[in-house]
């Protein structure tokens, strides 16, 4: 009978684990998830910077290029300047050696390295000196794009997938409009000081970054309406004075490049005498900050999606906690159920077993107390009956 009592409750104790262990396992797929997630946001920050490092370095070096080809002396804008802007230039590049080292990022040495060599060796304007860059660039874009679809693919496997998946957006978005900044940065002082005649596509280029910048800022405002922090982190970047500067510069400059005729082209005729040097130095300075503090945001992005992966963890992490507590509460009660329901029925049985072995050795003045289920006080009124008359029997045999 014990036996019996034993299998009857292996087999919801048996499904109860099945089931435990099918949560747990869920539970830790999720944690494993939120933890991958938590530890790839600074990873893209880290990205973040040193393609935005690399835009520094690029910009000095196209910025020593268009002051020689437009015949304007190094000394005299680093006497405006009040800084060496090959030092500058230096400092950047080892910014960028620094980052490649900690990112492990070694392909993008020979393609840094070539680089390098054409800005030192050539006398080249800006344009070709940007291309090269751009080159480095798409390689890192490369492994930037890599992260980003590793981010996707996680969030798409842990619980709350709405709150997961924007703020992997925020982040996507915020990285890419860091890049449109670069860019449009870049494209607003090549369009403005070329050292030959910019032909259209060039200068729609601008154009084309401009309306992509536009479109990112729209989507990362409805974005960052759902989440307080980078809310405030968003508000921050968009009423920033050198971020404001730059796009109203650029979107002064592009509402005159939209208006040119099919066919036609953008000369800009440079008049060192005329120009207020200082003014466009600053300028040239004002919009590295822009591009900067779009940098700014991106960490703040990254922080957003690293707390909302914490969360998820921690809630995984509670969900596994609850797993084994509720399974240990749920068998311990199983086990008590079902020891009270084999004292339920096997304490009549060993009272039936008493009696009729009593009766066997003659002792019949022994009864069995009815309890336990209606067939057990059955079958115990009819031993008890029997007993009496096997008594009253014996009584009469004796007279």
């Amino acid at each position: 009978m014990r036996a019996v009592l034993a299998l009857i409750a292996l087999l919801p104790l048996g499904g109860l684990v099945w089931y435990a262990v099918d949560e747990f396992d869920d539970a830790a797929e999720h944690a494993t998830a939120a933890a991958a997630m938590e530890a790839a946001a600074p990873e893209l920050s880290a990205l973040a910077l040193l393609d935005s490092q690399l835009s520094t370095e690029s910009y000095w070096a196209g910025a020593t290029a268009s002051a020689a080809a437009l015949g304007v002396p190094i000394e005299f804008l680093e006497d405006i300047l009040g800084f060496d802007m090959v030092q500058r230039l230096r400092d950047a590049e080892a910014q960028v050696d620094e980052m490649v080292v900690q990112l492990q990022l070694e392909e993008l040495v020979p393609s840094l390295e070539a680089t390098r060599t054409l800005v030192a060796d050539s006398d080249l304007d800006s344009a070709p000196i940007n291309r090269a860059y751009d080159v480095v660039k798409s390689q890192l874009d490369q492994r930037n794009n890599t992260a980003l679809f590793d981010l996707t693919r996680l969030s798409a496997r842990v619980p709350g997938t709405d709150t997961a998946t924007r703020s992997v957006e925020a982040l996507d978005l915020a990285v890419a409009l860091r890049e449109s900044a670069s860019a449009i940065a870049t494209g607003y002082f090549e369009a403005r000081y070329p050292a030959t005649t910019v032909e259209p596509p060039a200068v729609n280029d601008l154009v084309k970054h401009s309306v992509i910048y536009e479109n990112r800022s729209a989507r990362l405002s409805q974005l960052a309406a759902e989440d307080l922090r980078l809310q405030r982190a968003w508000e921050a970047l968009s009423s920033d004075r050198y971020v404001v500067d730059l796009l109203e510069r650029v979107g002064s400059s592009t509402g005159a490049v939209i208006s040119l005729e099919p066919g036609a082209s953008l000369t800009a005729e440079v008049n060192l005498a005329t120009l207020d040097i200082e003014a466009e130095a600053t300028a040239f300075l004002d919009s590295l900050v822009a591009v900067d503090q779009h940098v700014e945001f991106v960490n703040a992005a990254a922080e957003v999606l690293s707390t909302a992966a914490a969360d998820i963890q921690a809630a995984a992490d509670d969900a596994q906690r609850d797993v084994i507590v509720t399974t240990g509460i749920v068998a311990a009660l199983t086990l008590i159920a079902v020891a009270g329901a084999g004292w339920w029925i096997v304490r009549p049985l060993r009272r039936m077993a008493d009696v009729a072995s009593a009766m066997r050795e003659g002792h019949l003045g022994q009864h069995v107390i009815a309890t336990g289920p209606h067939e057990f006080r059955t079958a115990a009124a009819a031993i008890n009956e029997a007993a009496d008359h096997l008594k009253l029997a014996e009584q009469q045999a004796a007279q």
